[in-house]
Formats: structure tokens, sequence, C-alpha cells
């Protein structure tokens, strides 16, 4: 399946179309056309919350597949059934159905890599008969191969600055496209969005004819409790009383991921299970679900001699809010940084929210050193790093070491005999490339984006 990844990423005119005739002749199609998937949008945590709004409705008793992407060490992490991973037979005979489609597909229909992969999980999951599919979108919605998954539900979780040349060159904009992946008689659940860009989408609905739901008044997290792997949190959702959850999810951007996820999820259940989407049950799945949710790349401790945490996060973003938490889950233990960028990001955009933080983020002890490196797919330059940082007023030595593999060992070697937490961030790549490095064992083939 890894050389459906290998194709090309983008076509020069957006276009829906090839991939719609290739599904309508898929085995795959009757289910298909039958199917209401829930859909998840975002610029940052989207991941998350599709994963947690799978998790409720297993643990609800549907059989939920899961669609993500992209993943970190092994193809098979893309599409998961009620938490577990497809079997390579399952992927492999789906595969074969496909090629089969594709084959008898005229030139002009080839697709690009994630419209081939969204097909692929259309035709695994109908093998498997689920009877619902949590699908994470690639990149913003109006263009997005999971567009024409059929379903009435979508969530839209985060907006950030990112691919411009493709969402457009303002949050306004990026809302709008990722909001068109909801269809029209459909509902958009919408994370915590700030007041300007909430009124936006609801004036887009009413265009679209979709009904545009904000977070708040209805989502409220109370009490919240953050540890070093696990957080105690308490909800209220729609007039429902979740108390004393537990989450593998950490911070409060994760809270109110929550909350988005058990909309979603109860949104579905009330159309197609009500007895299931019921106070007390539905209470019982949702703590069941996010006591088990654990996410690789989010906040992920690796080891503890020396301890290690990795961060997917790689938008200005999803950095602050790494910023934010790595007080509570440090615990005030001497830390240091091994980062990089992308070639297609701004160091001092990714950066800034560990190097140089707002007045507002809670106290934070300077790291005790940075090594900057760089992943080996579409990594960044590291002298653009060096180049961007700013007057070392906390007297931390910084350098430049490369490949990532050595990187680490440095790093490793200094955390070790002097008692440091080593914190892996600022890139998608980079933190990908650091779990496999480090967990060579459950790496199962190269790694893409797509």
């Amino acid at each position: 399946m890894e050389d459906l990844a290998s194709l090309r990423r983008y076509r020069a005119a957006p276009d829906l179309a090839a991939l719609g005739r290739l599904l309508a002749k898929l085995p795959a199609a009757p289910w298909l056309q039958r199917l209401d998937a829930i859909k998840v949008t975002g610029s940052n945590g989207k991941g998350s919350v599709a994963a947690a709004t799978a998790a409720i409705l297993s643990a609800a008793g549907v059989r939920t597949g899961l669609f993500v992407s992209p993943h970190l060490q092994h193809f098979r992490e893309r599409m998961s059934l009620d938490g577990h991973p497809l079997s390579d037979a399952d992927l492999a005979a789906a595969g074969q159905r496909l090629g089969q489609a594709r084959a008898s597909s005229p030139a002009a229909d080839q697709l690009i890599a994630f419209e081939a992969i969204t097909a692929l999980a259309v035709e695994a999951f109908a093998a498997a008969e689920v009877e619902t599919v949590v699908a994470e979108a690639g990149i913003g919605g109006r263009h997005d191969a999971t567009r024409l998954l059929p379903g009435r539900l979508c969530g839209l979780v985060s907006l950030d600055l990112e691919h411009r040349s493709l969402l457009g060159d303002s949050l306004l904009e990026i809302g709008r496209n990722k909001a068109e992946l909801a269809a029209a008689g459909g509902t958009l659940m919408l994370g915590d969005l700030p007041l300007s860009e909430i009124l936006d989408l609801l004036a887009h609905g009413r265009r679209a004819g979709v009904e545009v739901v904000p977070l708040v008044p209805g989502v409220e997290v109370g009490t919240l409790a953050i540890g070093a792997t696990e957080m105690e949190l308490e909800l209220r959702v729609d007039g429902t009383h979740f108390p004393n959850l537990r989450s593998g999810l950490l911070g409060e951007h994760q809270a109110t991921n929550c909350g988005l996820a058990i909309r979603l999820a109860r949104g579905w259940l009330r159309r197609h299970r009500p007895a299931s989407a019921e106070d007390e049950p539905f209470r019982s799945s949702v703590s069941r679900a996010l006591r088990r949710l654990r996410l690789p790349g989010r906040a992920e401790w690796l080891g503890d001699d020396p301890a290690v945490l990795i961060d997917t996060a790689h938008t200005p973003a999803a950095l602050l809010g790494l910023r934010q938490l790595l007080p509570k889950i440090l615990a005030h233990r001497p830390w240091m940084l091994v980062c990089g960028v992308s070639e297609d990001k701004s160091p001092a955009d990714v950066l800034s929210p560990l190097l140089m933080p707002p007045p507002s983020a809670p106290p934070l002890a300077a790291p005790q050193g940075v090594i900057i490196s760089r992943a080996e797919q579409r990594g960044g330059d590291p002298q653009r790093i060096v180049d961007w940082l700013p007057p070392n007023r906390h007297n931390y030595p910084r350098e430049v070491v490369v490949p990532l593999e050595r990187a680490l060992e440095k790093a490793l070697d200094l955390a070790r005999r002097r008692g440091w937490v080593v914190v892996v961030a600022g890139g998608l790549f980079l933190a990908a490339e650091a779990r496999q490095i480090l967990l060579p064992e459950s790496y199962g083939g190269a790694w893409s984006y797509y």
C-alpha cells in the first residue's frame, strides 16, 4: 500500500470528479451510498477529535472505522476498526480490488495520493462491514477527498494559517474552505474558535444550507487536573454532566476537543441508536472511551532513561498549546530541546512559542540546551533556525547536529548524565522520524505525509 503514498500530492486544478467516478465503480459503492460518516477537519487537533469520536462510538457498541492521516510509522495506522488497525491481509485484498478499478480508469482520471488512499479506506471498511466511519480530512474541505464520504455531521476543530497557497491567505478564507466539508442539509460543529471566525462561519452556513453549531455555550470545561501521562476533567455538554473523566489526551485544548468529540458521537447515536445516546449509557461509553485513548506523537513519553517527550505540533497554535502544557507535565524537571522545522515553515512562527513565549504563558524554566537538527523528509535547513534564534539571555548552549539520529544520540547522552528530560518538537516529520529512531521495533515502512 505504500505505493499509493508515492503518487503525486497535488494536481494543477483541484477536482474531485475523478475520485467520484472511481468510487462509483468500486465493489464498495452500494455500502458507500448508505454510509452516514462523521468527518473532521481543522488546522490542529482534528486527529485527536476524530480518534475520540470513534472511540466513543466503539464503546457504545457501534462497529466503527477510523480513517486518519498521516501515519507516523506504519501505513496501517491510517485505518482502524474499533481501535485496532486493519490487517495487512485485509488491506492487501482491498488494494487489489482498488487496483483493478483504477486499471480500468482513463488516463485522465489518475488520482493524487490522498484520493487513492481514501478510496482504499472506503473499500477496506466496506469489506469489514463497519456501521460508520469517522474520517479525518487531509487538507481543507472544499477539495478534500473525504468530502465524497456521505455524512450529515462534520466537526471543524481549529483554524491556523497553514497551506495558504491551497486554502487562502486569511483565517476567514481558510475557515470557509474547511467548512465546505459539510454538505447542504448537514451540521457543522465548531471547536474553540475566535468570535470573528464563528460569526463568519455562521454566515457561511446560512448561505450553504448548513447548520453551524458553536462550541459554547453548549460545551463547558469544569475542573481540570493535568498530570504527566493523564488528565482528569469535568465536562458539561449540552446539559449533560460528565464528572470524573480521565483521558490520555493532555492539555486544555484537548479538554475542549473531548467536548467536541462527545457532541459528534452523540449526534450520530441520536440518529441511529437513540437508546445509546441516553444519559446513563452514553456517560459510561464516554468514560470508557476517553480513559483508554492514547495517540502516538501527541505529548507522548518514550522511555524513562532518560525521559523523552515527543510532539507532532507543527503550527504556531499547536506549538503554543505544547508550551502551555509543558510546565504541567515536566513538573519542574530540567529539560532540553531537540528541534527542527519543515522546509515550508518559518522558524520564527513555529519555534517562538517555545523559545520566545508570550507574557501570558505559564512560567517554565528555559531549556538547558537546544540541539537543532532536521528531518530527512522535507526538513528545513537548520541554519535558518540559527539565524533566527534570539539573543541567548538564558545562556543555554545551542548547536546544530545532523542527521537527526546523531542529534538524538547526543541529546540522550547529555540528558542521561545530567537528569534532564528531552523534548522533541517543531516539525511533524521531525517527530515522526524521531519516533522511528527511538522505537525501531514499531517501525513498519517508509513514512510519508500522505
